[in-house]
């Protein structure tokens, strides 16, 4: 009885050290999907949303969030990834992870973001046009040693959205 544990506690043991050595650090992304109403700005939950995650011009990833909205993906280290939410009707949202040069603990254990994502409908050119652009970036800063967004970039890009958005409000009255 006696030697027949270690025929079965070494390969368990080996079982482990090799799925511990395939498991690959990144960033995990989740969180869920809303639509969002130009005209008065409140935003309600929305399902079975395209996501779809490019390396340049490359499609890595093509998931959907679920009926309930929800969605999660993982994106492994040593990449900069543009992540879009959401197809014709909705205008497509697009975020731009850079997670080449991550380091300190974030590179050791993996980092976790929860994001919500607001997509909306419109066929207006202007506001298609401008999300061909990130609405956002983010990158791994050693200062909190976390992957960050860049503020001044999104307030940029916010700008002028909001600016769009006056004009279609206005026009739609």
């Amino acid at each position: 009885m006696y030697k027949l544990r270690p025929y079965i506690v070494l390969p368990l043991l080996l079982i482990c050290w090799i799925s511990g050595m395939s498991q690959e650090k990144g960033m995990y992304l989740y969180g869920r999907t809303l639509e969002l109403n130009l005209l008065d700005s409140s935003e309600s939950k929305v399902g079975q949303i395209p996501l779809s995650v490019f390396i340049g011009d490359s499609i890595f990833l093509v998931t959907e969030s679920s009926t309930s909205g929800k969605y999660s993906c993982f994106l492994p280290f040593g990449e900069v990834y543009i992540v879009q939410y959401g197809e014709a009707p909705f205008v497509p949202k697009r975020i731009e992870f850079d997670l080449t040069n991550v380091g300190g603990k974030t590179v050791r254990k993996g980092f976790s973001l929860d994001l919500d994502m607001s997509v909306f409908r419109s066929e207006d050119p202007l506001l298609v046009l401008l999300h061909t652009e990130p609405v956002a970036r983010a990158a791994y800063s050693k200062k909190p040693d976390l992957i960050v967004f860049d503020p001044t970039y999104s307030n940029q890009h916010s700008e002028g959205v909001r600016k769009a958005i006056l004009v279609v409000r206005q026009n739609s009255r």
